[in-house]
């Protein structure tokens, strides 16, 4: 991230390195390409052209014992959490949600919408030893972070977090509630479900 004057920090943030998948060769980082950053770029002009038509936060951050981590770092307003690609995708994808007409509908979405919101900011980082995102608020704070990790806001077919993951959540949630079940003492036996501070599920 490279900027001027007080805001230095925040003000102009770049892309360094992308983490790629695959099913014969595994996790690896490689170097941005020029179309990588082309993306970027592209997703940084459209917001600036397309905010002041998008909902995103833009009250100040009020002083307190958490959020005065943040403020001792420069941060003033919240959306300042994000970088432009993720304000872009994340102020379209709730306005979309504003202009659903279900009411039932749009309060799934924004609860999906909600949950997103603690993997989708630069707030975000990378935990080598899993080789996973780790949340904003895996910690009860606001530390800025030197290194930020960027995840996908709206799903691939690994990963974490994503709206598509959240969504599939809402579902089996609405499904439960409709169809409440348990699992019977032998499959938890096989699951390798044991009683530790209450049930809870281990690998087979």
């Amino acid at each position: 991230m490279k900027g001027r004057g007080k805001f230095a920090h925040i003000q102009k943030k770049e892309v360094f390195h992308l983490c790629n998948i695959r099913d014969n060769n595994g996790k690896f980082f490689k170097k941005i390409t020029p179309s990588d950053l082309k993306r970027y770029q592209d997703a940084e002009k459209r917001w600036e052209k397309e905010k002041e038509s998008l909902p995103y936060p833009k009250s100040e951050i009020p002083e307190g014992f958490n959020t005065n981590q943040m403020i001792k770092h420069n941060y003033k307003y919240w959306y300042q959490m994000f970088n432009p690609r993720q304000l872009l995708c994340l102020s379209t994808l709730l306005k979309a949600i504003g202009e659903e007409e279900d009411q039932t509908l749009k309060e799934m979405l924004l609860s999906a919408f909600f949950s997103l919101q603690n993997n989708v900011s630069d707030f975000c980082s990378y935990r080598k030893t899993v080789g996973a995102l780790r949340q904003v608020f895996a910690r009860h704070d606001f530390p800025p972070k030197n290194a930020p990790c960027e995840n996908n806001v709206w799903g691939t077919s690994v990963g974490m977090g994503c709206f598509e993951t959240w969504i599939e959540v809402i579902i089996l949630g609405k499904s439960f509630l409709k169809t409440p079940w348990d699992y019977s003492k032998d499959e938890k036996e096989k699951l390798g479900v044991r009683k530790e501070k209450g049930f809870r599920f281990e690998d087979s």
